[in-house]
């Protein structure tokens, strides 16, 4: 469907300006869905990072990539760098920094059970 949109904002009949095509390219989600991970879990490893499904060969690319990310970055505050990274980064790169920032949020520094913690940060957020 992302397709056949874009081909009718690109077509020369459009009065869209060139801001509004670049927001409508990051903004029409793709076909696929959140329903449907790209990436294979197997819950029962002991690394989580390899139970989401990443590689040696996944944390080296996403290294190279955020580093790449890090250069083009425009200005120095921490909000430019999540923007570059939110808007150019790959959904691997995106999925890592979820849940790396997942685990440092349930870490287990103290006597809680890090899901509790999550759960009730949760509903919080509600």
């Amino acid at each position: 469907m992302k397709h056949r949109i874009m081909e009718a904002i690109l077509s020369a009949e459009n009065n869209l300006s060139q801001e509004e095509i670049v927001w409508a390219m990051h903004n029409i989600p793709n076909d696929n869905t959140a329903s449907t991970p790209s990436r294979k879990f197997d819950h029962h490893k002991e690394s989580v990072f390899e139970a989401c499904g990443f590689t040696n060969e996944n944390s080296e690319n996403l290294r190279a990539e955020l580093n790449k990310l890090n250069e083009i970055t425009e200005g120095s505050r921490k909000s430019q760098f999540i923007e570059t990274v939110l808007t150019r980064g790959s959904e691997d790169l995106r999925s890592y920094l979820v849940v790396r920032g997942l685990m440092d949020l349930i870490k287990d520094n103290d006597k809680d059970d890090p899901l509790d913690r999550l759960r009730d940060l949760l509903r919080k957020i509600k």
